[in-house]
């Protein structure tokens, strides 16, 4: 997993990170829809309308994915639409033993889309993945000398929090 180097102060002026700012896999998995925030992401995805899920089994939230980040996003729409199936097969197979059935908040929603996409690369491109991640480090480490990570290695992929 990505860890924090020794802190070594490279200049006074540069405030510390907070600790949200620092998290490598979430700031990756925001990167791969063209945004640096979870509230760029998810601004225009709380209303309610988009909870449902349409005739042919797509839910508004993949509608409004594409619609707004379509164009920037770093996973094609057939994946995106792939991910969205898959979120709705799991959850109607959970609802189909309950009495009173769930529905997906945004939040949720997007939790999910995220470890289907981590879940995908992991499984099906695995070094794509690792060299991806380390990319971002890198990046990151550039923009911020004061708060260094550490490179991810294969073995840190199978250790993830969302």
């Amino acid at each position: 997993m990505a860890r924090r180097t020794r802190r070594t102060r490279v200049t006074a002026a540069e405030p510390e990170l907070k600790f949200h700012q620092k998290l490598i896999l979430n700031r990756w998995l925001l990167s791969q829809f063209g945004v640096s925030g979870f509230k760029e992401l998810s601004a225009n995805m709380k209303k309610p309308s988009l909870e449902e899920i349409d005739g042919e089994g797509v839910t508004g939230f993949h509608k409004q994915l594409v619609l707004l980040f379509g164009d920037k996003c770093l996973i094609s729409n057939e994946q995106l639409a792939r991910y969205d199936i898959n979120i709705v097969s799991h959850m109607r197979k959970i609802n189909d033993k309950r009495d009173n059935p769930f529905v997906l908040k945004y939040f949720q929603y997007l939790s999910l889309l995220f470890v289907e996409h981590y879940l995908n690369k992991y499984f099906n491109d695995r070094q794509g993945l690792l060299d991806s991640l380390n990319e971002h480090i890198a990046d990151f480490n550039t923009q911020h000398p004061n708060d260094t990570i550490e490179l991810y290695t294969e073995s840190d992929l199978n250790k993830i929090a969302v």
